[in-house]
């Protein structure tokens, strides 16, 4: 790895810590990561297990005044979290956030030394907003899932069957990303093919006998989530083109430096640009896959999750986009590196290339610094937000602080430790709840019903409402 590699990576990884940190300390974490860390919590108690062992099938959301779990999501990142937070307690959450860049990076140093993509070019095309923030912070499970998936790409291009393994993890990881099981096929031979495929289903096998155990059909938990995707959501809504300028936006600095090289005249490799070989079978297959998969996913679409399923299209949209640029020549044969030259007056195509997709990444990353000081990176509040830290004293002022609410944003109070239920809860100690409104984060306020007769106390951050019979339930 030559110097200006060494110092430009190291920029670009210390502005995307600087960036995790700064939005865990404003913000602390949003819904779906925060439901991960729940599930973390919940698989270190044993009332979890005991509930388990007597409730069958368990219910698709369980709160109760000991843990609370979300059971159709995706394992994977929960039980790393219940790693980190055996001796981090608390401090979890954001070195998992740290841990997953570095792991990033990891990948695409794998990725680079398997093959001839420059190590350099691939970080300017990863590391940016899109991939730090909507898959890593705003739930995590998509960016564990797109990290996995570099590494198996990686092995495909090898052409070795262990590719089956990490393509099992990566389901685990995001159910979603098992529309890629078809590149299996791309395993040249029979017996790699078996090899593959047998090492996908070995790694699957334990969590489909879990399942099987508590649902009575091993394929349940991806049944449930699939059924959870369209919740919140409608058919028909307006934001497909905004998702896809959101998944893809961080990508055009890249697009207008291939558009620059074929209009300035620039060759790529003849005798690679004319040859359709594995690798390119194997990235042509990853985008076709990845955007059927967005596109299925897309049925019920959200602005809050629909770019982030845009992962499924991103992993091979990117990796093409690297090996394309490294085919062309340059004054030092691709090499992503300045040669400082001069010609005609001016820097080489090379350096001038990527001097330009340094400084749109380094810009961007630490314009997104600022945003995050300021609370903007997200149209939304976390679980640092002074209305869920506050919400325990609050009740507290009416002898409620231990006893267990009705809340449109209750993720986030659980999170703060306050026993919340959703407002579907039909049980009979619903009625008696008190209830706590938000605004500004969680599901629609509407959701939450008023029993008449109901006391509605307004606050700076949320609405207390307490029935006419309001009780204290545990």
């Amino acid at each position: 790895m030559d110097f200006v590699t060494k110092v430009v990576l190291a920029a670009i990884l210390a502005l995307a810590i600087l960036d995790t940190v700064e939005i865990y300390s404003m913000s602390g974490i949003y819904w779906d990561f925060a439901v991960n860390v729940l599930n973390a919590r919940a698989f270190l108690t044993p009332f979890f297990y005991q509930y388990m062992s007597t409730v069958h099938p368990p219910y698709p959301i369980v709160v109760t005044p000991h843990f609370y779990i979300e059971t159709f999501r995706d394992p994977l990142m929960p039980l790393l979290l219940t790693l980190l937070t055996i001796p981090l307690n608390g401090f979890a959450p954001v070195v998992y956030q740290i841990a997953i860049i570095f792991l990033l990076l990891a990948s695409l140093i794998y990725f680079s030394s398997k093959t001839d993509v420059n190590l350099l070019l691939l970080a300017l095309l990863f590391f940016n907003p899109y991939v730090l923030f909507n898959l890593f912070l705003l739930d995590g499970e998509e960016g564990l899932s797109l990290i996995i998936m570099i590494f198996t790409v990686a092995l495909l291009f090898q052409k070795r069957w262990e590719s089956g393994v990490l393509l099992g993890i990566a389901g685990l990881a995001k159910y979603p990303s098992l529309i890629f099981f078809p590149l299996l096929f791309l395993l040249p031979g029979r017996d790699l093919k078996l090899k593959g495929f047998a090492a996908f289903v070995v790694t699957s096998m334990p969590f489909l006998i879990v399942n099987f155990a508590y649902y009575g059909n091993p394929f349940a938990a991806y049944f449930n989530e699939m059924n959870f995707f369209s919740l919140g959501s409608s058919p028909g809504s307006s934001v497909i083109a905004p998702s896809l300028l959101t998944i893809f936006a961080y990508l055009i600095p890249a697009l207008l430096v291939l558009a620059a090289l074929f209009v300035s005249g620039n060759e790529m490799e003849r005798d690679k640009a004319k040859r359709i070989d594995h690798r390119q079978k194997v990235l042509f297959a990853a985008i076709a896959l990845g955007t059927i998969g967005w596109l299925w996913l897309s049925r019920y679409p959200s602005l809050y999750s629909t770019p982030r399923m845009g992962y499924l299209m991103y992993l091979g949209v990117a990796l093409e986009m690297a090996v394309l640029l490294g085919r062309f020549r340059f004054a030092q044969v691709n090499q992503w590196v300045p040669d400082l030259s001069w010609e005609a007056g001016g820097f080489s195509k090379s350096s001038l290339a990527l001097g330009f997709m340094i400084l749109i990444t380094v810009a961007v990353l630490g314009y997104s610094f600022v945003l995050a000081h300021q609370e903007q990176i997200f149209n939304t509040v976390g679980t640092g937000w002074i209305g869920f830290t506050t919400a325990r004293s609050l009740l507290g002022q009416f002898n409620f602080s231990n006893c267990s609410v009705i809340s449109n944003a209750w993720v986030y109070l659980d999170y703060n430790n306050v026993t919340a239920y959703p407002p579907t809860d039909n049980s009979s100690q619903a009625v008696t709840m008190p209830r706590l409104v938000y605004y500004t984060a969680g599901e629609s306020p509407s959701l939450v019903s008023i029993p008449l007769g109901s006391a509605v106390l307004h606050y700076s951050y949320d609405n207390l409402i307490l029935p006419p019979n309001a009780s204290c339930s545990h």
